[in-house]
């Protein structure tokens, strides 16, 4: 679920750019209100703003508290890794609706967080924390059996997307699901019944959600071209012609990894200069098809990503 991100938009090709930040709080916060889960787990928080969300918080009668770790990304932004706070460090925060429920869910996430923890007990604490977050027990099991043979949420990403059956729903899609776990599948009748139920608790605060809401009615298929979990730029409802996507918006994602944002920037320089791409030996080529001539506007690269890029497709149905 988007928290503390922006949403990079872009309409018109060639024609026209629109570019518009779309600040979305996260929904965890409705969803506590409305019982559909008894803790909120804010991870990846910039050092700078703990303080300001746990007074946001206990202003809401919640009870919030940093946890006692403190990360940062690693040179391929893969990754979090131990560090000392600082400016360019991040915590996790848990915020609960009572005290003891407060007391009980910081010493789980703790728990599941301390690197000196048995993995039996981890394992045991993980599975309380799931619950405390609301997650499906079918989303809680298998995340439990894949986090042994996975490292790192693009390995995930790609497991999970290509062991779903039927259509990926878009619901479920990163980078913008409406739902915070990780699906035991794409098309998880569970976790895309807490979608929508998230869904329809933010369309009534336009204010916040307003223009994340009437951006998600846009999309009835969206098509994800990814090198990692912070590397993608995302285009809405293409049209595919064998090996050729075209499309008129898309999307890029502001997270916390500076570097693959710029990288993703740079992308979409070549992108909004046109309204198609191909690719090729792992390579992407965009160009511009309007007017019945094929007209190339740049070759796409990942910076420093040594992989080819991924195409994921989620679809509304």
């Amino acid at each position: 679920m988007i928290s503390l991100s922006n949403i990079h938009l872009y309409k018109g090709g060639a024609d026209r750019k629109i570019k518009t930040s779309l600040q979305i709080p996260a929904g965890s916060y409705f969803q506590l209100f409305a019982g559909l889960r008894e803790v909120v787990f804010l991870d990846d928080v910039p050092a700078s703003r703990v303080n300001n969300i746990i007074l946001h918080a206990e202003s809401l009668n919640l009870y919030a508290k940093a946890l006692p770790f403190n990360f940062k990304l690693n040179d391929t932004e893969e990754k979090f890794l131990p560090a000392s706070r600082s400016e360019e460090s991040f915590t996790s925060i848990v915020i609960s609706k009572d005290s003891e429920t407060s007391k009980r869910a910081n010493f789980v996430f703790e728990q599941v967080m301390a690197e000196d923890v048995p993995e039996a007990i981890r394992k045991e604490r993980c599975r309380e924390a799931g619950s405390f977050l609301g997650y499906p027990d079918c989303c809680i099991n298998s995340f439990l059996t894949m986090a042994a043979d996975f490292e790192g949420n693009t390995q995930a990403f790609h497991h999970i997307y290509n062991n779903t059956k039927g259509v990926c729903n878009l619901f479920l899609a990163s980078p913008f699901r409406l739902t915070e776990h990780i699906p035991c599948s794409y098309s998880c009748e569970k976790s895309i019944s807490i979608a929508r139920q998230t869904l329809s608790l933010v369309e009534n605060e336009k204010r916040s959600f307003g223009p994340f809401v009437d951006f998600f009615r846009e999309i009835d298929d969206l098509l994800c071209m990814s090198w990692s979990v912070w590397k993608f730029i995302a285009f809405v409802n293409p049209r595919k012609k064998e090996d050729v996507v075209e499309y008129d918006s898309f999307f890029i994602f502001e997270g916390p990894a500076k570097k693959s944002f710029l990288e993703m920037k740079r992308v979409a320089d070549i992108a909004k200069k046109s309204n198609a791409f191909i690719i090729k030996n792992g390579t992407v080529e965009f160009f511009n098809s309007r007017g019945g001539r094929l007209e190339t506007s740049g070759i796409a690269s990942a910076g420093s990503s040594a992989f080819a890029p991924g195409l994921f497709s989620w679809s509304r149905a």
